[in-house]
């Protein structure tokens, strides 16, 4: 978070990213392990400068995702329509492993999908 932080604190398109993500966590009313673990999980491809727009998805729990020609990666449902362009969501009603367009698996949080996700 440290190093998120010190990154976020110069100007660029990498830092502006890394910034907006630790506002969202700042503003949040719990900062326990599983908002950690949400937001160095979001934040670690930003640093790195990888395209994950097609790895991590997010969809309301009253819409179809749109799967189609996913290999692989990490769906996030909602219940909260206004924030479905949030880079990061911190009480999901699900995240699922996609795999092949296929919604595998449904885990509470974000740290728990990736673990199954990277096995």
């Amino acid at each position: 978070m440290t190093l998120f932080r010190q990154k976020a604190s110069k100007t660029g398109k990498t830092e502006d990213a890394l910034a907006e993500i630790l506002k969202i966590h700042d503003e949040q009313e719990i900062h326990d392990i599983h908002t950690k673990r949400t937001t160095v999980l979001h934040c670690l491809p930003v640093y790195l400068r990888e395209d994950v727009s097609g790895f991590f998805r997010t969809c309301t729990d009253e819409s179809e995702p749109e799967l189609e020609s996913v290999a692989v990666g990490l769906l996030t449902v909602i219940s909260d329509h206004a924030t479905v362009q949030s880079p990061v969501h911190y009480d999901p009603v699900r995240i699922s492993v996609i795999i092949e367009s296929y919604a595998m698996v449904g885990l509470p949080r974000l740290g728990d999908a990736f673990l199954v996700f990277s096995q």
